[in-house]
């Protein structure tokens, strides 16, 4: 079940979340709006919900070393919230996201690359058009 405020789904899922995960959506609910996001004070939300290691430890310590996905809040409808882990020099496969994904450096560097064709006409072949680095202090775009 859902209500719809301000073009904002909201899951009732959201209602019994523990505390850091109902102060994240508690925080974002202003800025989340489905026409006109906004990005600034969602991303605040999420850098402050990265440094909370003392509440992320445990999802962290279950990933370990390995590449991995653990799962925070998965309501049927709504947004999503996981933790990701790409062990260094690894990347995920090149791919299109038809969805917003926002993303929280907890430690380490996250590393974006923005893929462009090197043809019009061979899409088999592409090239690097940008890259950025983010850090939880930082970002340095190349």
């Amino acid at each position: 079940m859902s209500e719809r405020s301000a073009g904002l789904i909201v899951s009732r899922a959201v209602l019994t979340l523990d505390t850091p995960l109902r102060e994240l959506f508690d925080r974002i609910e202003p800025d989340a709006d489905l026409v006109a996001p906004t990005l600034p004070g969602i991303a605040a939300a999420l850098t402050a919900l990265a440094a909370d290691h003392d509440y992320l430890a445990p999802a962290i310590a279950d990933l370990g070393d390995i590449s991995g996905v653990a799962p925070l809040h998965v309501p049927e409808r709504g947004p999503r919230l996981f933790l990701v882990h790409r062990r260094q020099g690894q990347m995920g496969a090149v791919h299109d996201h038809r969805v917003w994904v926002a993303l929280a450096p907890i430690v380490g560097v996250e590393t974006h690359r923005l893929w462009r064709p090197t043809s019009a006409h061979v899409r088999d072949r592409i090239e690097v058009s940008r890259m950025v680095e983010l850090t939880r202090n930082a970002e340095k775009v190349r």
